[in-house]
């Protein structure tokens, strides 16, 4: 990484200090994903990062379907890296006090139940993609009222469906199963927590030295128990799970001083940032106006959509979420969310199953992917009757031209690239910024020195919708379609 103020073929031309000070300041961010935890510090304001370390975080899988992780290792794994890039950063000339403050991103939905008088774990943490949870769904689902069934039937209140993903499922598992958490919950000695709020309880002093138990509304609204209107705890959806109140943490916005980091090389430095990861790469490619949209291509792809300030319930099964809070008095902002599940695995697939990949078959993976945003995409527009300009995007698969291309072209608008590879630790760093500088504004400050790559569309709107059409009728012959049945006349509308 280069010490100057240009980094590869993009460069930063405002630096950015605090008022008064003289001296450029700088914010970490913490980022605990599923597979690896990450601390990097960034000039403040910016998206320029200085020094890093990244470490792996272990998973066990006791049973099929089953996934875990210590909760122990994954703090250790946070200070472990928060320690060696503090040494990085002070071999740079630099001093602890000009980290002005630190945010956390997180994997959401991972769940973390702990002693209230220890502050040991109970369990091990369930990470978010755990299906041990799938017979809970059906055993809830069977309760709801009037037989109904629906999956859906709490939407209204959280923005959620019945699914095995969401932290209240883990919990259900957790008070059914394994006795010390019953326990712990009957006696009100049991403190639940994503991971964010894990992290910010022990960074701030743990059971020992008056840890602080809370989380953000981004975190918080993907635990199927916050009311998505109100941002609060909801009775209805507590009582619907049989989980006590007790073992809740504070809900506060994404943006705010919480409080002091107590131990670690960066003892004293604030922590004023909390969001998901989904939520901080939203912020960090700047998609802060109604009508905005990200993509993130990983192991999945992840689409989230700017609703503004009000909720948006789906009608083509999309997930109704918060995106932001930018300080304590501000404005919630939310999203619609929806996802390809096995983007990056798709190709990772054929690399490891194929002893030849061709080169048709490698660009239909890429089209099936792109396509699928299309749906998802289209299902935004008319659940807000918005249409999209442009799609920012991010995450591994952007290092392939040819597929950011193909998303151009079968959308049929333009694709941008972050220059970062990643947003989710930037959308930490920027918001852990707003904090402590109220007048910073992301969404033109940033903007200053930022270079990104555009893709546009080459192709026009009949080819695309051919295509489109083509497509969605080999998904259905795919899945048991009578091919001796004409094509759907609305597929070419």
């Amino acid at each position: 990484m280069k010490s100057t103020m240009e980094t590869d073929d993009f460069t930063y031309k405002s630096g950015v200090k605090m008022e008064g000070s003289g001296t450029t300041k700088f914010v970490g961010a913490i980022d605990e994903g599923t597979s690896s935890a990450r601390f990097i510090i960034y000039r403040a304001g910016s998206d320029v990062p200085i020094c890093s370390h990244q470490l792996d975080v272990k998973s066990f899988y006791p049973k099929e379907g089953w996934v875990e992780q210590d909760p122990i290792e994954i703090y250790e794994v946070v200070k472990k890296c928060i320690d060696v890039t503090m040494d990085e950063f002070q071999k740079k000339g630099k001093k602890l006090k000009d980290l002005v403050a630190v945010g956390i991103t997180n994997q959401r939905e991972s769940s973390v139940v702990w002693d209230r008088d220890t502050g040991k774990p109970l369990y091990n943490a369930i990470i978010w993609l755990d299906n041990r949870t799938s017979v809970t769904v059906d055993q809830l689902v069977a309760s709801i009222p009037n037989n109904s069934k629906n999956i859906e039937y709490l939407k209204p209140l959280c923005g959620l469906p019945l699914s095995p993903y969401f932290s209240a499922l883990k919990l259900r598992w957790l008070r059914d199963n394994v006795d010390s958490v019953r326990k712990a919950m009957h006696e009100g000695n049991a403190m639940f927590g994503t991971i964010d709020t894990w992290l910010i309880y022990n960074l701030t002093g743990g059971a020992r030295n008056g840890g602080l138990h809370l989380t953000d509304v981004t975190n918080a609204s993907r635990t199927m128990l916050m009311n998505i209107e109100t941002l609060q705890w909801d009775r209805h959806l507590l009582d619907f799970f049989g989980l006590p109140n007790s073992i809740l943490p504070d809900i506060v916005s994404s943006s705010e001083l919480y409080g002091y980091v107590k131990e670690t090389k960066i003892e004293g430095v604030p922590i004023t940032a909390d969001l998901g990861d989904q939520q901080a790469a939203l912020v960090g490619q700047q998609c802060l106006q109604r009508g905005q949209a990200k993509a993130t291509y990983g192991t999945g792809c992840f689409l989230l959509y700017n609703t503004g300030p009000s909720v948006v319930h789906s009608t083509h099964g999309l997930l109704t979420t918060v995106g932001y809070q930018l300080g304590h008095n501000a404005t919630p902002m939310y999203a619609l969310e929806g996802s390809v599940a096995i983007a990056g695995v798709a190709l990772k697939w054929l690399r490891e199953n194929l002893d030849t990949t061709s080169e048709h078959v490698v660009r239909a993976t890429l089209e099936s992917i792109c396509f699928q945003v299309r749906d998802i995409l289209e299902s935004m527009r008319k659940d807000c009757g918005i249409p999209l300009t442009k799609l920012m995007v991010d995450g591994g698969m952007t290092i392939n031209n040819l597929f950011l291309q193909l998303q151009s072209d079968l959308v049929g608008i333009n694709v941008i690239k972050s220059k970062l590879p990643e947003t989710t630790a930037l959308g930490a760093a920027l918001a852990a910024y707003k904090a402590v500088e109220p007048s910073f504004k992301i969404e033109t400050e940033l903007s200053k020195g930022v270079t990104r790559k555009t893709y546009t569309p080459t192709i026009n709107d009949n080819e695309r919708d051919v295509r489109y059409a083509k497509w969605k009728m080999a998904v259905e012959r795919a899945i048991g379609w009578d091919a001796a049945v004409p094509p759907r006349s609305d597929y070419f509308e």
